[in-house]
């Protein structure tokens, strides 16, 4: 199992602006505490782009790539009040390669 910080996961989205504030409540107060009470979740960050796409990112510092496959995760993965407004979904992995003392 990777140390904390070994692996991220960013999730990028464009939302319907009709739908943007609801959205943002339900994932700032709903959606990050659900994930973060997932195993092998540590972290969470969102970021709004000033202009382009997508305009919103989440990273979430995790422990490895097995950890996207818990059934915790699985039973709150993806933004079912929300899917007709979302477009552009994409999630990617990274894994760290760089110690930070380099």
């Amino acid at each position: 199992m990777g140390a904390n910080g070994d692996y991220i996961w960013q999730v990028s989205v464009d939302i319907d602006p009709a739908q943007e504030e609801e959205w943002n409540k339900w994932y700032n107060g709903v959606h990050v505490p659900q994930v973060l009470a997932c195993p092998g979740f540590h972290r969470a960050r969102r970021y709004k782009s000033p202009e382009g796409s997508p305009k919103y990112i989440a990273i979430y510092d995790i422990d490895d790539e097995k950890t996207l496959q818990s059934p915790e995760l699985a039973a709150i993965r993806g933004w079912k009040q929300f899917t007709p407004f979302v477009k552009g979904p994409k999630a990617i992995l990274y894994k760290k390669f760089v110690d930070e003392k380099e």
